[in-house]
Formats: C-alpha cells, sequence, structure tokens
C-alpha cells in the first residue's frame, strides 16, 4: 500500500512541477476536439467512465465562445490514471493539457519535425473511498480542471 501511495504522489508531484504555466499561447484559439484516455484499465469499482469525463467537461464548456469539435490538429487531452487498494480506496491522478501538433524547427538542430506541442497543462492528485464517492471527486476536479482552462483561455482571449 505504502509503495503505491508514494509512487502515485511521485507521478503527482513530478507532473505539477512540469506545469505549464498559463501564457499567450491560447490566443486565438477557435476550436480544439476533446480526446480521452482510454479508462479501461481503471478500477471499475471506482466510477470512472468516459461519459463522466465528457460530461464533465462539456458542462462547464458549453456557453464558451470557443467550439469543441470531432478533429482538430489541437487536442484538449485527458489522462486518469486510477488504482484501487486492497480496502477499497480509489486513487487517481488526473492530467489535463491542450496539445497541438505541427510541424517545428528544432533550434538545436535547424530540422523540421512534426510534434506536439504543450499549450496547457495541469494535474490533480484525489484519494477517496470507492464508487460513487471517487465519482462524484473525479468530476469535482474534471470540472475544475475545465474552469481553469476556461479562465485562461478567456484571460488569453480578451
Amino acid at each position: 500500500m505504502s509503495k503505491i501511495l508514494i509512487f502515485f504522489l511521485v507521478l503527482c508531484l513530478s507532473a505539477v512541477c512540469a506545469k505549464a504555466e498559463p501564457t499567450s499561447a491560447l490566443s486565438g484559439l477557435k476550436q480544439f476536439q476533446l480526446l480521452i484516455e482510454d479508462l479501461s484499465q481503471s478500477d471499475p469499482k471506482c466510477g470512472i467512465t468516459e461519459d463522466l469525463v465528457r460530461r464533465a467537461l462539456m458542462d462547464s464548456a458549453a456557453s464558451q465562445k470557443f467550439k469543441i469539435v470531432d478533429r482538430s490538429t489541437v487536442a484538449f487531452y485527458v489522462k486518469i490514471a486510477t488504482l484501487r487498494t486492497a480496502n477499497g480506496t480509489c486513487m487517481s491522478v488526473t492530467s489535463v493539457d491542450l496539445r497541438a501538433a505541427q510541424n517545428v524547427q528544432l533550434a538545436f538542430s535547424g530540422e523540421e519535425h512534426f510534434v506536439r506541442v504543450l499549450l496547457w497543462s495541469n494535474v490533480w492528485f484525489d484519494t477517496s473511498p470507492g464508487g460513487n464517492a471517487h465519482k462524484k471527486q473525479i468530476r469535482k476536479t474534471l470540472e475544475e480542471a475545465s474552469l481553469q482552462f476556461i479562465d485562461d483561455w478567456q484571460s488569453a482571449n480578451k
């Protein structure tokens, strides 16, 4: 149990340290697609489903001036890694970021490559009893992620 907790804490702390600061990188962004990492490896007793993730994010974004489309070179990417302990406690690391896929000329070599560019990022760590309690906690986290992104997007698009 303690090894699992240490793993999640290290993962979460390393992701928080790498968090991108809100920048003008969101300026001019009009549309993007929503990509949700496959959740099939998460314990179903923790209550996290693709529908839960999609609804939590879409409800917050519904009244915004940007559009969420089916295909785009810019993606709002959600990844949730969840473990359930022997006593039923669910632990999740939720990573949310905005990525653009584009050609970039590398400064160190001068070569051009098609890469993912990180425009915005944030990470959360949640732990709670399994089932409905964890499901509610993850929905709250996703709503918070969406609201933080919207706030940063609005600041960049004044």
